[in-house]
Protein backbone atom coordinates (compact mmCIF):
# COMPACT_ATOMS: atom_id res chain seq x y z
CA UNK A 1 0.00 0.00 0.00
CA UNK A 2 1.16 3.55 -0.85
CA UNK A 3 -0.72 5.36 2.06
CA UNK A 4 -1.33 7.84 -0.84
CA UNK A 5 -4.55 9.09 -1.58
CA UNK A 6 -5.84 11.60 -4.71
CA UNK A 7 -8.53 14.12 -5.55
CA UNK A 8 -8.72 15.05 -8.76
CA UNK A 9 -10.92 18.10 -9.22
CA UNK A 10 -9.72 19.90 -12.81
CA UNK A 11 -7.76 18.64 -15.66
CA UNK A 12 -5.01 16.93 -14.85
CA UNK A 13 -2.08 15.78 -17.07
CA UNK A 14 -0.18 12.74 -15.54
CA UNK A 15 3.50 13.49 -16.67
CA UNK A 16 4.82 9.57 -15.35
CA UNK A 17 3.34 6.68 -13.35
CA UNK A 18 1.75 7.16 -10.42
CA UNK A 19 0.05 4.78 -7.38
CA UNK A 20 -2.33 5.47 -4.59
CA UNK A 21 -4.46 3.42 -2.31
CA UNK A 22 -7.26 6.28 -3.05
CA UNK A 23 -8.10 8.01 -6.26
CA UNK A 24 -11.42 10.46 -6.54
CA UNK A 25 -12.54 11.64 -9.63
CA UNK A 26 -14.76 14.42 -8.56
CA UNK A 27 -17.94 15.69 -11.41
CA UNK A 28 -15.45 17.79 -14.07
CA UNK A 29 -12.47 16.11 -13.54
CA UNK A 30 -10.30 14.31 -16.21
CA UNK A 31 -6.86 12.82 -16.83
CA UNK A 32 -4.92 13.12 -19.79
CA UNK A 33 -1.54 12.09 -20.76
CA UNK A 34 1.38 13.80 -22.76
CA UNK A 35 1.44 13.94 -26.46
CA UNK A 36 2.62 10.73 -27.89
CA UNK A 37 1.95 8.84 -24.39
CA UNK A 38 -1.50 7.50 -23.32
CA UNK A 39 -2.40 6.36 -19.26
CA UNK A 40 -4.12 3.46 -17.82
CA UNK A 41 -6.14 3.30 -14.58
CA UNK A 42 -6.01 -0.19 -12.91
CA UNK A 43 -7.74 -1.08 -9.73
CA UNK A 44 -6.01 -4.02 -8.24
CA UNK A 45 -4.86 -5.22 -11.07
CA UNK A 46 -7.77 -4.31 -13.65
CA UNK A 47 -8.17 -2.17 -16.11
CA UNK A 48 -11.15 0.75 -15.94
CA UNK A 49 -12.36 3.62 -17.64
CA UNK A 50 -11.46 6.81 -15.69
CA UNK A 51 -15.19 7.90 -14.61
CA UNK A 52 -16.40 9.89 -11.60
CA UNK A 53 -15.87 8.18 -8.13
CA UNK A 54 -13.74 7.13 -5.84
CA UNK A 55 -11.45 3.91 -6.22
CA UNK A 56 -9.58 2.36 -3.45
CA UNK A 57 -7.19 -0.65 -3.04
CA UNK A 58 -3.83 -0.92 -5.41
CA UNK A 59 -4.89 2.00 -7.23
CA UNK A 60 -2.24 3.12 -10.06
CA UNK A 61 -1.95 4.89 -13.35
CA UNK A 62 0.64 4.17 -15.65
CA UNK A 63 2.07 6.10 -18.01
CA UNK A 64 3.34 4.27 -21.28
CA UNK A 65 4.73 5.32 -24.94
CA UNK A 66 2.27 4.77 -27.29
CA UNK A 67 2.63 1.58 -29.31
CA UNK A 68 1.89 2.33 -33.23
CA UNK A 69 1.07 0.51 -35.87
CA UNK A 70 0.43 0.41 -39.79
CA UNK A 71 -2.50 -1.91 -41.61
CA UNK A 72 -3.26 -2.37 -44.60
CA UNK A 73 -6.94 -2.14 -44.34
CA UNK A 74 -9.03 -3.48 -47.88
CA UNK A 75 -6.44 -1.35 -50.05
CA UNK A 76 -6.21 1.56 -47.41
CA UNK A 77 -3.52 2.33 -44.82
CA UNK A 78 -4.72 2.54 -40.76
CA UNK A 79 -2.56 4.17 -38.34
CA UNK A 80 -3.78 2.90 -34.76
CA UNK A 81 -1.76 3.75 -31.54
CA UNK A 82 -2.08 0.01 -29.13
CA UNK A 83 -2.64 0.45 -25.58
CA UNK A 84 -1.69 -2.90 -24.28
CA UNK A 85 -0.65 -5.03 -21.19
CA UNK A 86 2.15 -7.10 -22.95
CA UNK A 87 3.68 -5.84 -26.26
CA UNK A 88 6.17 -8.08 -27.93
CA UNK A 89 8.48 -6.75 -30.88
CA UNK A 90 11.08 -8.30 -33.04
CA UNK A 91 11.57 -10.58 -30.11
CA UNK A 92 11.91 -8.23 -27.39
CA UNK A 93 9.44 -6.87 -24.93
CA UNK A 94 8.70 -3.26 -25.40
CA UNK A 95 8.65 -2.32 -21.85
CA UNK A 96 8.01 1.71 -22.16
CA UNK A 97 4.82 0.50 -24.36
CA UNK A 98 3.58 -2.46 -21.69
CA UNK A 99 1.15 -1.81 -19.08
CA UNK A 100 2.73 -3.97 -16.45
CA UNK A 101 0.36 -3.30 -13.76
CA UNK A 102 -2.61 -5.22 -15.84
CA UNK A 103 -0.64 -8.05 -15.40
CA UNK A 104 -1.05 -10.17 -12.10
CA UNK A 105 0.73 -13.12 -11.34
CA UNK A 106 3.19 -15.75 -13.63
CA UNK A 107 6.16 -14.62 -15.27
CA UNK A 108 6.60 -12.45 -18.88
CA UNK A 109 9.62 -12.51 -20.89
CA UNK A 110 10.88 -11.97 -24.56
CA UNK A 111 10.06 -15.38 -24.96
CA UNK A 112 7.14 -16.44 -23.11
CA UNK A 113 4.06 -15.05 -20.99
CA UNK A 114 3.73 -18.16 -18.78
CA UNK A 115 0.52 -18.21 -15.99
CA UNK A 116 -0.81 -14.40 -16.20
CA UNK A 117 -4.02 -13.35 -15.97
CA UNK A 118 -4.85 -9.98 -17.73
CA UNK A 119 -8.27 -8.75 -16.68
CA UNK A 120 -9.92 -5.33 -18.78
CA UNK A 121 -12.73 -3.43 -18.20
CA UNK A 122 -12.57 -0.63 -20.72
CA UNK A 123 -12.66 -0.27 -24.68
CA UNK A 124 -10.07 -1.24 -27.10
CA UNK A 125 -7.22 -1.88 -24.53
CA UNK A 126 -5.44 -5.49 -25.79
CA UNK A 127 -3.99 -8.09 -23.51
CA UNK A 128 -1.10 -9.24 -25.47
CA UNK A 129 0.59 -8.05 -28.81
CA UNK A 130 3.19 -9.85 -30.58
CA UNK A 131 4.39 -8.26 -33.46
CA UNK A 132 7.22 -7.57 -35.98
CA UNK A 133 9.81 -10.68 -36.02
CA UNK A 134 8.99 -12.33 -32.64
CA UNK A 135 8.72 -16.16 -31.54
CA UNK A 136 6.58 -16.44 -29.08
CA UNK A 137 4.97 -18.31 -26.32
CA UNK A 138 1.72 -17.58 -24.26
CA UNK A 139 1.45 -20.56 -22.00
CA UNK A 140 -1.70 -21.28 -19.17
CA UNK A 141 -3.31 -17.50 -19.34
CA UNK A 142 -6.33 -16.55 -18.37
CA UNK A 143 -7.85 -12.93 -20.26
CA UNK A 144 -10.59 -11.11 -19.22
CA UNK A 145 -11.53 -8.27 -21.43
CA UNK A 146 -14.83 -6.31 -21.58
CA UNK A 147 -16.00 -3.33 -23.18
CA UNK A 148 -16.18 -2.94 -26.94
CA UNK A 149 -13.57 -2.90 -29.27
CA UNK A 150 -13.22 -0.46 -32.40
CA UNK A 151 -11.65 -2.18 -34.97
CA UNK A 152 -11.66 -5.98 -35.31
CA UNK A 153 -10.13 -5.87 -38.64
CA UNK A 154 -6.72 -4.53 -37.05
CA UNK A 155 -7.03 -5.85 -33.96
CA UNK A 156 -7.69 -2.76 -31.78
CA UNK A 157 -9.10 -4.16 -28.64
CA UNK A 158 -8.76 -8.31 -29.31
CA UNK A 159 -7.52 -10.12 -26.16
CA UNK A 160 -4.54 -10.96 -28.03
CA UNK A 161 -3.19 -9.95 -31.67
CA UNK A 162 -0.37 -10.77 -33.70
CA UNK A 163 1.01 -9.38 -36.90
CA UNK A 164 3.88 -8.51 -38.66
CA UNK A 165 6.16 -11.93 -39.28
CA UNK A 166 4.91 -13.16 -35.58
CA UNK A 167 5.21 -16.72 -34.92
CA UNK A 168 3.17 -17.43 -31.69
CA UNK A 169 2.06 -20.52 -29.80
CA UNK A 170 -0.80 -20.37 -27.28
CA UNK A 171 -1.15 -23.45 -25.03
CA UNK A 172 -3.94 -24.21 -22.27
CA UNK A 173 -5.13 -20.36 -22.37
CA UNK A 174 -8.37 -19.65 -21.57
CA UNK A 175 -9.64 -16.13 -22.96
CA UNK A 176 -13.47 -14.29 -22.67
CA UNK A 177 -14.38 -11.06 -24.19
CA UNK A 178 -17.65 -9.58 -23.45
CA UNK A 179 -18.33 -6.43 -26.24
CA UNK A 180 -19.21 -5.57 -29.56
CA UNK A 181 -16.46 -6.10 -31.56
CA UNK A 182 -14.16 -7.35 -29.07
CA UNK A 183 -12.62 -10.47 -30.43
CA UNK A 184 -10.45 -12.75 -28.61
CA UNK A 185 -7.73 -13.39 -31.56
CA UNK A 186 -6.73 -11.08 -34.25
CA UNK A 187 -4.02 -12.83 -36.98
CA UNK A 188 -2.81 -10.22 -39.51
CA UNK A 189 0.01 -9.44 -41.70
CA UNK A 190 2.30 -12.77 -41.99
CA UNK A 191 1.40 -13.70 -38.85
CA UNK A 192 1.50 -17.66 -37.80
CA UNK A 193 -0.72 -18.74 -34.73
CA UNK A 194 -1.25 -22.00 -33.32
CA UNK A 195 -3.58 -22.72 -30.14
CA UNK A 196 -3.36 -25.92 -28.50
CA UNK A 197 -6.19 -26.94 -25.69
CA UNK A 198 -7.35 -23.13 -25.35
CA UNK A 199 -10.83 -22.42 -24.61
CA UNK A 200 -11.90 -18.71 -26.40
CA UNK A 201 -15.22 -17.82 -26.02
CA UNK A 202 -17.14 -13.91 -27.33
CA UNK A 203 -20.01 -12.43 -26.11
CA UNK A 204 -21.55 -9.35 -28.37
CA UNK A 205 -24.49 -7.56 -26.99
CA UNK A 206 -27.19 -5.47 -28.97
CA UNK A 207 -25.68 -1.91 -29.58
CA UNK A 208 -28.05 1.17 -28.88
CA UNK A 209 -29.54 3.83 -30.96
CA UNK A 210 -26.54 5.85 -29.55
CA UNK A 211 -23.69 3.22 -30.15
CA UNK A 212 -24.74 2.78 -33.63
CA UNK A 213 -24.55 6.53 -34.15
CA UNK A 214 -21.02 6.74 -32.74
CA UNK A 215 -19.96 3.29 -34.12
CA UNK A 216 -20.80 4.95 -37.58
CA UNK A 217 -18.61 8.22 -37.04
CA UNK A 218 -15.74 5.85 -36.47
CA UNK A 219 -16.62 3.75 -39.73
CA UNK A 220 -16.59 0.66 -37.26
CA UNK A 221 -18.01 -3.18 -38.71
CA UNK A 222 -20.66 -3.05 -35.31
CA UNK A 223 -22.57 -6.57 -37.21
CA UNK A 224 -22.67 -8.01 -40.63
CA UNK A 225 -24.24 -7.43 -43.47
CA UNK A 226 -28.11 -8.35 -43.27
CA UNK A 227 -28.94 -9.63 -46.80
CA UNK A 228 -26.55 -12.63 -45.70
CA UNK A 229 -29.31 -13.52 -42.84
CA UNK A 230 -26.64 -12.84 -40.32
CA UNK A 231 -27.09 -11.17 -36.87
CA UNK A 232 -24.71 -10.36 -34.23
CA UNK A 233 -22.34 -7.69 -33.21
CA UNK A 234 -19.19 -9.84 -32.48
CA UNK A 235 -16.81 -12.25 -33.77
CA UNK A 236 -14.61 -14.81 -31.49
CA UNK A 237 -11.60 -14.63 -33.78
CA UNK A 238 -10.38 -12.59 -36.89
CA UNK A 239 -7.82 -14.02 -39.89
CA UNK A 240 -6.46 -11.51 -42.25
CA UNK A 241 -3.42 -10.06 -44.49
CA UNK A 242 -1.42 -13.24 -45.06
CA UNK A 243 -1.77 -14.78 -41.77
CA UNK A 244 -2.00 -18.50 -40.51
CA UNK A 245 -4.16 -20.02 -37.71
CA UNK A 246 -4.52 -23.64 -36.19
CA UNK A 247 -6.05 -24.87 -33.87
CA UNK A 248 -5.57 -28.11 -32.05
CA UNK A 249 -7.87 -29.40 -29.50
CA UNK A 250 -9.86 -26.30 -28.82
CA UNK A 251 -13.32 -24.90 -27.95
CA UNK A 252 -14.02 -21.94 -29.59
CA UNK A 253 -17.72 -20.01 -28.78
CA UNK A 254 -19.38 -16.79 -30.25
CA UNK A 255 -23.15 -15.94 -29.09
CA UNK A 256 -24.00 -14.59 -32.39
CA UNK A 257 -22.10 -13.34 -36.03
CA UNK A 258 -19.25 -15.72 -36.35
CA UNK A 259 -16.86 -17.92 -34.34
CA UNK A 260 -13.75 -18.30 -36.98
CA UNK A 261 -14.10 -15.44 -39.00
CA UNK A 262 -11.79 -14.00 -42.15
CA UNK A 263 -11.68 -10.39 -43.45
CA UNK A 264 -9.50 -8.18 -44.92
CA UNK A 265 -7.26 -10.42 -46.04
CA UNK A 266 -5.49 -11.63 -49.34
CA UNK A 267 -3.63 -15.05 -48.90
CA UNK A 268 -4.66 -16.95 -45.29
CA UNK A 269 -5.05 -20.21 -44.53
CA UNK A 270 -7.09 -21.84 -41.40
CA UNK A 271 -6.71 -25.59 -40.11
CA UNK A 272 -9.39 -26.68 -37.38
CA UNK A 273 -7.79 -29.71 -36.40
CA UNK A 274 -9.87 -31.96 -33.36
CA UNK A 275 -12.16 -28.92 -32.21
CA UNK A 276 -15.38 -28.03 -31.06
CA UNK A 277 -17.05 -25.01 -32.20
CA UNK A 278 -20.36 -23.28 -31.67
CA UNK A 279 -22.70 -21.13 -30.94
CA UNK A 280 -24.03 -20.16 -28.31
CA UNK A 281 -27.12 -17.83 -29.18
CA UNK A 282 -29.97 -18.19 -32.15
CA UNK A 283 -27.57 -16.85 -35.18
CA UNK A 284 -23.56 -17.11 -36.52
CA UNK A 285 -21.31 -19.31 -38.00
CA UNK A 286 -19.06 -21.93 -37.79
CA UNK A 287 -16.05 -20.36 -39.84
CA UNK A 288 -15.81 -17.78 -42.71
CA UNK A 289 -14.21 -18.37 -45.92
CA UNK A 290 -13.09 -15.34 -48.49
CA UNK A 291 -10.55 -14.20 -50.08
CA UNK A 292 -11.58 -10.53 -50.36
CA UNK A 293 -8.39 -8.23 -51.15
CA UNK A 294 -9.37 -5.92 -53.86
CA UNK A 295 -5.58 -4.75 -54.43
CA UNK A 296 -4.64 -8.74 -55.15
CA UNK A 297 -3.83 -10.15 -57.66
CA UNK A 298 -5.65 -13.75 -57.52
CA UNK A 299 -5.15 -14.73 -61.43
CA UNK A 300 -1.51 -14.35 -60.60
CA UNK A 301 -0.89 -17.27 -58.22
CA UNK A 302 -2.09 -21.34 -58.88
CA UNK A 303 -3.72 -21.92 -55.30
CA UNK A 304 -7.02 -20.90 -53.27
CA UNK A 305 -6.84 -17.41 -52.01
CA UNK A 306 -8.71 -18.69 -48.82
CA UNK A 307 -8.06 -22.19 -47.84
CA UNK A 308 -9.81 -23.52 -44.78
CA UNK A 309 -9.55 -27.07 -43.46
CA UNK A 310 -11.73 -28.91 -40.55
CA UNK A 311 -10.26 -32.05 -39.38
CA UNK A 312 -11.84 -34.53 -37.16
CA UNK A 313 -13.91 -31.36 -35.41
CA UNK A 314 -17.32 -30.79 -34.27
CA UNK A 315 -19.76 -27.50 -35.15
CA UNK A 316 -22.92 -26.56 -33.42
CA UNK A 317 -24.30 -24.04 -34.96
CA UNK A 318 -27.61 -22.30 -35.62
CA UNK A 319 -27.31 -20.98 -39.02
CA UNK A 320 -24.44 -22.76 -41.34
CA UNK A 321 -21.08 -24.34 -40.05
CA UNK A 322 -19.52 -22.62 -43.08
CA UNK A 323 -20.13 -19.33 -45.08
CA UNK A 324 -18.46 -19.20 -48.28
CA UNK A 325 -18.20 -15.45 -50.28
CA UNK A 326 -15.94 -13.46 -52.66
CA UNK A 327 -12.83 -15.03 -54.44
CA UNK A 328 -11.99 -18.28 -55.06
CA UNK A 329 -11.17 -19.96 -51.70
CA UNK A 330 -11.50 -23.96 -50.59
CA UNK A 331 -13.39 -25.74 -47.91
CA UNK A 332 -13.03 -28.93 -47.20
CA UNK A 333 -14.44 -30.75 -44.06
CA UNK A 334 -12.86 -34.44 -43.55
CA UNK A 335 -12.00 -37.30 -40.94
CA UNK A 336 -15.07 -37.14 -39.43
CA UNK A 337 -16.04 -33.62 -38.94
CA UNK A 338 -19.67 -33.35 -37.63
CA UNK A 339 -21.47 -30.65 -38.79
CA UNK A 340 -24.86 -30.01 -36.07
CA UNK A 341 -26.72 -27.03 -38.12
CA UNK A 342 -30.14 -25.63 -37.24
CA UNK A 343 -30.79 -24.28 -40.82
CA UNK A 344 -27.23 -24.93 -43.34
CA UNK A 345 -24.00 -27.08 -43.29
CA UNK A 346 -22.71 -24.83 -46.06
CA UNK A 347 -24.40 -21.20 -47.36
CA UNK A 348 -22.07 -20.39 -50.40
CA UNK A 349 -22.98 -16.64 -51.86
CA UNK A 350 -21.30 -14.30 -54.40
CA UNK A 351 -18.66 -17.35 -54.96
CA UNK A 352 -16.26 -17.24 -57.58
CA UNK A 353 -14.63 -21.05 -58.69
CA UNK A 354 -13.56 -21.92 -55.51
CA UNK A 355 -14.33 -25.28 -53.53
CA UNK A 356 -16.35 -26.99 -51.21
CA UNK A 357 -14.98 -31.09 -49.80
CA UNK A 358 -16.68 -33.06 -47.92
CA UNK A 359 -15.30 -36.29 -47.54
CA UNK A 360 -13.35 -39.25 -45.10
CA UNK A 361 -16.35 -39.49 -43.20
CA UNK A 362 -17.91 -36.06 -42.31
CA UNK A 363 -21.12 -36.04 -41.54
CA UNK A 364 -24.08 -33.05 -41.93
CA UNK A 365 -27.16 -32.97 -40.03
CA UNK A 366 -29.11 -29.85 -41.00
CA UNK A 367 -32.95 -28.54 -40.46
CA UNK A 368 -32.90 -27.12 -43.95
CA UNK A 369 -30.64 -27.74 -46.76
CA UNK A 370 -26.96 -29.15 -46.24
CA UNK A 371 -25.85 -27.20 -49.14
CA UNK A 372 -27.23 -23.45 -50.08
CA UNK A 373 -25.44 -21.82 -52.98
CA UNK A 374 -26.85 -18.64 -54.48
CA UNK A 375 -24.82 -16.45 -57.05
CA UNK A 376 -21.78 -18.68 -56.85
CA UNK A 377 -19.30 -20.72 -59.27
CA UNK A 378 -18.55 -23.22 -57.04
CA UNK A 379 -16.81 -27.03 -57.02
CA UNK A 380 -18.65 -29.88 -54.88
CA UNK A 381 -16.38 -32.98 -54.21
CA UNK A 382 -18.20 -35.51 -52.30
CA UNK A 383 -16.48 -38.62 -50.73
CA UNK A 384 -17.46 -41.26 -48.21
CA UNK A 385 -20.06 -38.26 -46.45
CA UNK A 386 -22.85 -38.12 -44.60
CA UNK A 387 -25.35 -35.89 -45.56
CA UNK A 388 -28.83 -35.27 -43.76
CA UNK A 389 -31.19 -33.18 -43.83
CA UNK A 390 -34.69 -32.87 -42.19
CA UNK A 391 -36.03 -30.71 -44.99
CA UNK A 392 -34.84 -33.48 -47.61
CA UNK A 393 -33.20 -31.06 -49.46
CA UNK A 394 -29.34 -32.23 -49.90
CA UNK A 395 -28.48 -28.88 -52.14
CA UNK A 396 -30.07 -26.24 -53.09
CA UNK A 397 -29.04 -23.76 -56.06
CA UNK A 398 -30.01 -20.28 -56.42
CA UNK A 399 -29.77 -18.82 -59.95
CA UNK A 400 -27.87 -17.56 -61.30
CA UNK A 401 -24.99 -19.90 -60.03
CA UNK A 402 -22.96 -22.87 -61.26
CA UNK A 403 -22.36 -25.60 -59.30
CA UNK A 404 -19.98 -28.59 -60.75
CA UNK A 405 -19.15 -32.39 -59.35
CA UNK A 406 -15.96 -33.30 -60.29
CA UNK A 407 -15.33 -36.66 -61.54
Amino acid sequence: MTNESKLITGFWTVEESAAFDSLTIAEGGAIAAPEGKFFTLTVNGVTRTPAPGTYTGDVRITVCDNFTRSTMRFGEETISNFHTAVVVNDGKVVKESSVSAAVQGGTVTDEKAEGVTIESEEWDFNGVLVTGDSNYEINDATIRMVGDGTDDFVGMGAAIAATGNAELTINRTKVHTDGIGRGTLYVGGSANVTMNDCDFSTVSHVPTKEELEEGMKMERMMEPPWAIGLRGNGRTLNLAGDGVLTLNRCHVTSNSWGVLSIDGASLNRMYINDSLVEITGTNGYGFFNIADNIMFDYDSIDEPGCLTVADHSTFNVPYTAALMSLGNGVAEFKNGSVVNSGRFGVFCHRHNGGELKINSGAEFHTDSSCIMVKGSNLNISLDNAVLEAKNGTIGNVAIPSLVTFPG
